[in-house]
């Protein structure tokens, strides 16, 4: 049975669970979500790769910077904590030089309404509690509050706890049981969907062509040799170096479908590299679309735009000097008839044109797409023992076909 097909087009290839666990193997069984987050992987699991794979892939990424925010979270909240026990140090430091007490009554028993105006040194009167905890009722409205931009897949009773949580303290402790929860949910599913699919290098358009190719030979093959070992003649001092044919038709099936069975491809894996998935196209596409984007928007608006190119194309329509009009516009083809309403018509056209808005649906990779250079060492590895695999399969199994053509007798007059 293979791998379940992918409901979002992105044309993944499809590999049958026995070759994925031959896939991942040591090499990238290690690897783990703390690994992708602190920046020990490269190309093509590195963190903004696999970033782009949770957002275009499983649209899921609001896990991922749940838990990018609430790490950089309890490292700033743990950092400001050591500065305030320094800054409380320094200030009963400054009491025990001065003689005059900090609060008025001993620190032991002061409440915060009790808290003076204007404090010695960097401390202020809760401010950055009110910081912290106006950051996690953001965090709140973004991820956690139903039908939130951001809504994490949270059982009612977490979301519940978690708010009460948050108005007793900003402490990262009022969400850590939904930080592990979605850690989890990370580590255990979607890491190793995406180490899955980086240990393979070619997409389905190309796979489904390898397992084309391997049928068809793989057919040449048996029936090649039931021709030979039927029709033809072979007394006991013929040589039969002739059945060498339906051998090399074997040996190049087996290639291919083994390579496809274990979504690999020998041509980019001898380059050390691996065919851009579809969701990775697509979103070159829109950084593109975002890059014009800005670049028409720093000049003029689009609004001002569309009007200035509507002026000019009512201006060369409404020129009685056609000629006048070819050195205006000289891509443009005009006839003697044109009128006014082929102006519309452009003009509408025109206006199609420029509010119209870049797809990001994903578009069939072709089958020999673009390519990214593999930098991870641990990939290399498993690319490099499937090309080994590849060697081994396809050379026993053209030894026992070749054993099996060659001692079969042949038809005698």
């Amino acid at each position: 049975m293979f791998s379940k097909s992918d409901p979002s087009g992105y044309f993944i290839p499809r590999v049958h669970p026995w070759a994925l666990r031959l896939n991942l193997r040591s090499q990238l069984l290690t690897v783990k979500l703390s690994n992708i987050l602190d920046g020990q992987t490269c190309s093509p699991i590195s963190l903004p790769e696999f970033e782009r794979y949770l957002s275009m892939k499983e649209h899921s990424d609001e896990n991922l910077q749940f838990i990018v925010w609430y790490q950089d979270y309890r490292r700033r909240f743990q950092s400001s904590s050591r500065d305030d026990n320094v800054a409380l140090t320094n200030a009963e430091a400054h009491v025990q030089a001065s003689g005059s007490p900090l609060y008025g009554k001993s620190q032991s028993t002061w409440e915060p309404h009790m808290m003076p105006c204007s404090l010695p040194g960097n401390l202020t009167a809760n401010s950055k509690d009110y910081e912290l905890r106006r950051e996690c009722l953001q965090i709140i409205s973004t991820f956690i509050r139903p039908g939130a931009p951001k809504e994490l897949c949270l059982n009612a009773d977490v979301r519940e706890t978690l708010i009460k949580n948050v108005n007793n303290s900003p402490h990262p402790n009022a969400f850590l049981t939904v930080y592990e929860e979605v850690y989890n949910l990370v580590e255990m599913n979607s890491v190793p969907r995406f180490l899955e699919l980086a240990s393979t290098n070619i997409n389905l358009p190309k796979q489904l062509l390898w397992y084309i190719c391997g049928t068809i030979h793989t057919i040449i093959s048996i029936t090649l040799a039931v021709i030979l070992l039927t029709m033809v003649p072979s007394p006991k001092s013929t040589i039969r170096a002739y059945r060498l044919i339906p051998t090399t038709f074997a040996f190049l099936g087996a290639v291919a479908l083994f390579a496809a069975w274990r979504g690999y491809c020998s041509q980019p894996g001898m380059r050390n590299t691996r065919q851009l998935h579809s969701w990775e196209l697509a979103y070159s596409d829109e950084e593109s679309a975002v890059f014009v984007e800005r670049v028409i928007n720093s000049s003029m608006s689009v609004d001002a735009t569309k009007a200035n190119l509507e002026h000019m194309l009512a201006d060369i329509a409404t020129k009685p000097n056609f000629a006048e009009r070819a050195s205006i516009a000289p891509f443009v083809t005009w006839h003697a008839n044109s009128s006014r309403d082929e102006a519309s018509s452009d003009k509408a056209s025109l206006t199609h044109i420029i509010e119209s808005q870049p797809q990001s649906q994903p578009r069939r990779p072709p089958i020999f797409g673009p390519e990214i250079v593999v930098q991870d060492p641990r990939v290399k590895a498993v690319h490099r023992q499937i090309l080994y695999d590849l060697c081994v399969f396809t050379l026993c199994y053209t030894l026992i076909f070749a054993a099996v053509v060659f001692s079969i007798p042949g038809r005698y007059h």
